[in-house]
């Protein structure tokens, strides 16, 4: 109670105090207003004493009094220091007496107006009278610095005793405040600040029941209600959870199947609408089918009309060219016969007749069996094509291509020719195919290389090509790999024909396993000239011989120089390489190219060259049959290192030589009968239209 009663007190007195305080601020500016209007009034009674005693003075007649007392008079009143000038004048404004103080403090006299620099003062101006009649007047100047210096004395001590009294005032409010209010109310707080942080807990302990006891005691209550009420949401917290729980598993479980229905109806939402849309592009495309059916339609009546047209006529051109074809074959079939019966029994007859007759017709005689026989040479080519022909009748033949386009010129080369021809574009259908059934030659691309080998196992008669357009470079580790391809075919897929002729030509070689001559890549009835290979001396004007010949049908000067350099090629190779004894060991090999050689009999080789408008062709056969695949693989292989196959040109010998009739050439053809024949056969494309920008090393080797 006390402590209530202390308190109290210190409040009653810091508002008293506070009271006091604002009652000393206001009273102030009173204060100084007081100051300035006691000193006003003081210096009015001073002036008024000042006038009145100038007036008792001045009801002294003016002529009654001489000059000098009348001076006299006014410079008695200038002894007061505050006055600073004394002005008599009459009535009618005639300045008579002037007395002041200058601005070094001495008092002077004037009979004229003077302009003086006077301080701050005051003016009063009193009139003299004379039986109430006014006879003249007195201005009268009063210095107001020592009013000015009493009010601010006045002033500075009211201030500073103010001021010192607000100091004690505020002061004391300061201590009173701190000791009785602040600390408590931070004491209070601190409090309230730990249960604001959650610690509800902890009782605020405040004894006194004024305004902050009633504060802590409100807060007090909030905080066990609050404490309370957080307790009942902590319970019901844990209740919710466990509901939640629950809840949260019905919910996932309900979403999960919502999501799963929603999936499955979005699904079914975009395969109507793709469903939708294909048909709808399947409407439009119909009824652009069918406008382009209504006009195909009609273009295919126009079309049929016209086929049907061309059909008759292919079928009567068919019919002529079937008649004749018997005609072609019994002609031929005639000429063979004519080849291999009639012209031996004819020479045989014109022998007998030769050995009866008298001398002096045997000559005519002779003379009839040379020409007898120059037109059974003539009829050699034909006796051998009626026996190729008769020979590729009824063979099979497995094609292993996958471009479609050398399948159009196999199905074109082969057709009339009697040949069964099957065509497979994967490995394995080939591989099946050569399960059930039996083929005589399979040829092979590069992709479906691997054939071959299935083929050598399961018929090992069969004989297998290989067929390529790419570069010699390219496929010599394939070739090794295939030991058994004896037989190797390049061809440029930009030239048709000659790729019809190389087809025709190759099946032809190897089912009537006649492999030389020249002939077989020329047209027919070509003439071939032909030299016999004796000795290394005369190779140079076989050369120049073969080179006046083609000079004849207008070929440039490159090109002779060309087929001038692979002669010099095939008849070194033909004079100092081939030549072997009987051990298989080369003869001339060893001797440098500068030596004579002279080759026996048994030796000379053919060199042979001709020219259809189309192809021109140089070839030499040696009697050896030493030239096999290994050895030309291994040649190319010696020539060709670095990227790409680039030639190193710096290894030389026999295989580049090689090398260089391949790459002079557009087509080198070697055909090989072990220890009996080789010839290399030199084909030169004069074909315009054939690019020889896309020329490649290119060869066809056959062996038998």
């Amino acid at each position: 109670m006390n402590f209530l009663k202390k308190n109290l007190h210190a409040k009653m007195l810091i508002a008293f105090m506070g009271c006091l305080l604002l009652v000393s601020i206001g009273y102030i500016p009173l204060s100084i207003h007081w100051i300035n209007r006691q000193a006003t009034v003081h210096l009015d009674q001073k002036i008024d004493q000042a006038g009145d005693l100038f007036t008792g003075i001045l009801e002294i007649p003016l002529w009654q009094l001489d000059q000098p007392a009348m001076i006299m008079a006014l410079r008695s009143m200038l002894n007061d220091p505050n006055v600073l000038m004394v002005a008599l004048e009459t009535q009618k404004n005639v300045h008579l007496y002037t007395i002041f103080q200058d601005p070094s403090g001495s008092i002077r006299t004037s009979e004229t107006p003077v302009s003086v620099n006077m301080p701050e003062h005051i003016e009063r101006v009193f009139s003299i009278q004379r039986d109430g009649e006014v006879i003249g007047y007195l201005r009268f100047a009063y210095s107001t610095d020592s009013l000015q210096a009493e009010k601010w004395t006045a002033i500075s001590q009211y201030v500073l005793s103010t001021l010192f009294l607000f100091l004690a005032i505020f002061g004391g409010t300061l201590f009173v405040g701190r000791k009785l209010v602040v600390q408590p109310v931070k004491a209070v707080n601190a409090m309230m600040m730990r249960v604001a942080e959650g610690n509800y807990d902890e009782s605020i302990v405040y004894q006194s029941q004024d305004e902050i006891g009633q504060m802590v005691t409100s807060f007090e209550k909030m905080r066990d209600s609050v404490k309370e009420q957080i307790e009942q949401v902590e319970q019901k917290k844990r209740q919710l959870e466990v509901l939640n729980a629950g809840l949260e598993n019905k919910v996932q479980e309900r979403t999960q199947t919502l999501q799963e229905r929603s999936e499955a109806l979005q699904q079914e939402v975009n395969e109507r609408r793709q469903i939708e849309f294909k048909i709808r592009d399947m409407l439009e495309t119909q009824e652009m089918i069918s406008d382009n059916l209504i006009q195909t339609s009609a273009e295919l009546q126009r079309s049929r009309n016209e086929l049907e047209q061309k059909n008759d006529s292919l079928t009567a051109s068919n019919r002529k060219y079937e008649d004749l074809n018997q005609n072609y074959d019994r002609i031929l079939k005639k000429l063979d016969s004519m080849y291999h019966k009639e012209f031996p029994n004819l020479q045989g007859h014109l022998e007998d007749i030769q050995n009866t007759v008298a001398k002096r017709h045997q000559p005519s005689v002779q003379r009839t069996r040379k020409e007898l026989s120059e037109i059974q040479e003539m009829l050699h080519t034909i006796a051998e094509l009626y026996e190729s022909n008769q020979a590729i009748a009824s063979k099979r033949i497995l094609l292993a291509e996958n471009n479609r386009q050398q399948q159009i010129f196999a199905k074109m080369a082969l057709s009339g020719t009697g040949v069964k021809l099957d065509i497979v574009s994967e490995f394995n259908e080939g591989k099946q195919l050569l399960k059930t059934r039996n083929y005589d030659i399979i040829c092979t691309n590069m992709d479906l290389i691997e054939l071959t080998a299935v083929a050598q196992e399961s018929q090992p008669n069969i004989r297998s090509v290989f067929m390529t357009p790419h570069d010699a470079s390219f496929y010599l580790a394939v070739l090794k790999k295939y030991p058994f391809l004896s037989n190797i075919v390049s061809r440029n897929d930009e030239d048709r024909t000659f790729t019809l002729k190389n087809i025709i030509t190759t099946i032809s070689k190897l089912v009537s396993e006649d492999l030389f001559g020249l002939e077989k890549y020329m047209s027919w009835g070509v003439e071939v000239q032909q030299q016999i290979i004796s000795h290394s001396h005369i190779r140079g004007e076989q050369i120049e011989t073969m080179q006046e010949y083609f000079r004849e049908f207008g070929f440039r000067k490159g090109l002779l120089t060309r087929c001038g350099m692979v002669a010099e090629e095939l008849l070194m190779n033909a004079i100092y390489d081939a030549p072997i004894d009987a051990e298989g060991q080369p003869r001339y090999n060893h001797l440098p190219r500068t030596v004579p050689v002279a080759l026996e009999p048994g030796e000379q080789g053919l060199m042979r060259y001709a020219c259809d408008g189309m192809l021109l062709a140089i070839s030499v056969q040696d009697p050896f049959g030493a030239f096999g695949r290994k050895t030309i693989l291994n040649y190319l292989e010696h020539c060709y290192s670095g990227e790409a196959g680039k030639l190193d040109k710096s290894k030389g010998g026999g295989g580049f030589g090689l090398l260089q009739i391949m790459e002079t050439a557009d087509l080198v053809v070697f055909n090989v009968r072990p220890k009996v024949k080789t010839e290399v056969i030199t084909l030169f494309n004069l074909d315009p239209n054939v690019s020889q920008s896309s020329k490649k090393a290119a060869f066809h080797y056959f062996s038998i």
